[in-house]
C-alpha cells in the first residue's frame, strides 16, 4: 500500500519526504514498544523476562505493518502538513484510534 503511495508521487522531494516519515513512524513504532516494556520494568532492561522480549519481537513487525497500512489508507502520507487543516486533525485522530483498536486485538 506504501509502496504504491511511493511509486506513485513524481516529485522527488516529495518521494524523499514520504519516504523518511515512513522510516520515521517504523523507529518510533518499534522504539515505543521497547521503552513501554522499559517502563514497565522499572528501567532495568536485565529485568525484562524473556517471553516480554520473545512477544514483542513477534508482535513488532505486525504492529508497524498494521499501522503503516492504516496510516496511508488514511493519506497521512499525502497531506502537506504545513497547510493541515480540520480534514487531517480528523484522519490523523481517526487513523491512531483505528490502529489503537488493531494493537488490542493483538492482544487478545
Amino acid at each position: 500500500m506504501w509502496i504504491r503511495t511511493i511509486k506513485g508521487l513524481k516529485n522527488p522531494k516529495k518521494r524523499i519526504r514520504v519516504s523518511l516519515l515512513i522510516l520515521y513512524d517504523i523507529l518510533v513504532i518499534g522504539i515505543s514498544e521497547y521503552t513501554a516494556l522499559l517502563i514497565r520494568f522499572e528501567f532495568h532492561p536485565g529485568m525484562i523476562r524473556k517471553p516480554f522480549l520473545e512477544s514483542m519481537i513477534h508482535y513488532t513487525p505486525i504492529n508497524i505493518g498494521c499501522t503503516l497500512i492504516i496510516f496511508a489508507l488514511f493519506s497521512l502520507y499525502e497531506s502537506l502538513w504545513r497547510y493541515a487543516s480540520v480534514t487531517e486533525l480528523l484522519n490523523l485522530v481517526l487513523s491512531c484510534i483505528v490502529s489503537a483498536m488493531f494493537q488490542l486485538v493483538g492482544w487478545i
